[in-house]
């Protein structure tokens, strides 16, 4: 994509730009990406509303409260619209229905005191979509939607709208896990970056049994219409939790090799790690400076380790198994990948074969992959820096006594 850095930025022409959500339509504008960074072309006769929005401070009162991604006009000008706005850069842009539950809940609960912010000020949200949120920070969703802004007092309408399509699909999910699959699949329908979960395979989900589930909550909602009480029976929902199943026993071992193996503190500023336990690692390093991205399928290990994430630094976490189609095909680059314990992990009868596990840990063309195999595989050793071999130009493996062999890869040969 064309820089345009110590120049002034010329006007550019839509078939340029990289829309994101074209099916879907924005009062405001429509969304593009450019040099990582999210814009929104501002339709013309939206134009005024925007800049009511900056120049009140409307905009400005979320984005202190921490509710709402730093926005800005542009230096962009692209033909046939008047105003083009961007947001800050995240790091990682996770699909809303990979969010852990409580993500989910904490964008509804932003919502609602997103609507109590600025209610004073004559504005009110009316598009309660998971779509509109990104996480940043230690896994904390943020809103990134100006569209979502109107002018005049929330309304009855716009409450109700709120619990249909945010908090009711939140209860059923934690009352329901049996469906929550398929509820996660329904939140995918309407993201700006579309759906991601493979055709469902528990009970079916018809509106009659969706009617019927969402009863309960539902009824214990409808007399509510002040958005303080909404927000505490938001916040009340309870998100199973529990310690990751896989843990280290004594990872110090592991860090010096890794340390050895040339992993400087801070030195990569992307890193992927597969599963709690690599983040464990990650952890121990110290790394300063770098933004992680914790990808698992053990929702309630996610829901603990969310719990002890602390300060500013972007520690994302995204539910999603990280050795299948769905999730390669939009992993992001990354300078670091730690997946110990992938083979271990996926080697068995119904997962996939070594060979098919180390082209996909080649295709997050990391510039650096670290795997392991633990004491007591060395029988597969051979087998698995074969199958390495076949997704990476370099295979090293890295003897730990008694504890088991690092294999650090780099140049794949996706890349």
């Amino acid at each position: 994509m064309r820089r345009w850095a110590g120049l002034r930025r010329p006007r550019l022409e839509t078939h340029e730009l990289e829309w994101v959500n074209v099916p879907c339509t924005d009062p405001v504008g429509r969304l593009f990406r450019w040099e990582g960074e999210f814009h929104r072309a501002i339709y013309p006769e939206r134009r005024r509303h925007v800049q009511r929005i900056l120049k009140r401070g409307v905009l400005q009162r979320l984005v202190e409260r921490g509710l709402f991604v730093e926005t800005t006009e542009s230096p962009i000008a692209v033909a046939g619209f008047p105003m083009v706005i961007r947001t800050a850069r995240l790091p990682f842009d996770v699909p809303c229905d990979r969010f852990p539950l409580s993500c989910l809940r904490d964008s509804a609960l932003n919502y609602i005191d997103s609507m109590i912010a600025i209610a004073g000020m004559g504005y009110s949200l009316r598009d309660p979509q998971f779509g509109n949120f990104m996480l940043t920070g230690p896994s904390r969703p943020i809103a990134i939607d100006i569209g979502s802004i109107h002018e005049g007092e929330p309304t009855g309408a716009d409450i109700a709208g709120l619990i249909e399509r945010m908090i009711v699909p939140i209860l059923v999910s934690s009352r329901h896990p049996e469906y929550r699959r398929l509820i996660r699949q329904m939140i995918g329908d309407v993201p700006r970056n579309g759906p991601s979960f493979p055709a469902h395979d528990g009970p079916a989900l018809d509106r009659a049994i969706l009617s019927k589930l969402a009863g309960e909550p539902a009824a214990a909602l409808e007399g509510v219409r002040d958005l303080g009480e909404l927000r505490d029976v938001t916040a009340s929902i309870e998100i199973e939790s529990h310690a990751p199943n896989e843990v280290w026993d004594d990872p110090s071992e592991w860090i010096g090799a890794l340390g050895s193996a040339g992993v400087e503190k801070g030195g990569d500023r992307r890193v992927i790690c597969l599963g709690a336990r690599n983040f464990a690692l990650f952890e121990r390093l110290e790394p300063s400076g770098s933004d992680c991205l914790v990808v698992d399928h053990d929702e309630p290990g996610l829901e603990h380790l969310r719990s002890t994430l602390k300060g500013s630094a972007h520690r994302i976490l995204q539910l999603d198994h990280p050795i299948n189609r769905g999730f390669l095909a939009r992993a992001p680059r990354c300078g670091l990948l730690l997946a110990l314990g992938a083979f271990e992990r996926y080697d068995h009868p119904a997962a996939l074969a070594d060979e098919n596990i180390a082209m996909s840990l080649a295709s997050f063309s990391a510039k650096t992959t670290f795997v392991d195999v633990p004491s007591g595989r060395e029988r597969e050793r051979d087998r698995y820096l074969a199958a390495l071999g076949a997704g990476f130009r370099t295979v090293e493996p890295i003897e730990i006594p008694a504890q088991g062999t690092l294999i650090s890869c780099s140049r794949p040969r996706s890349s």
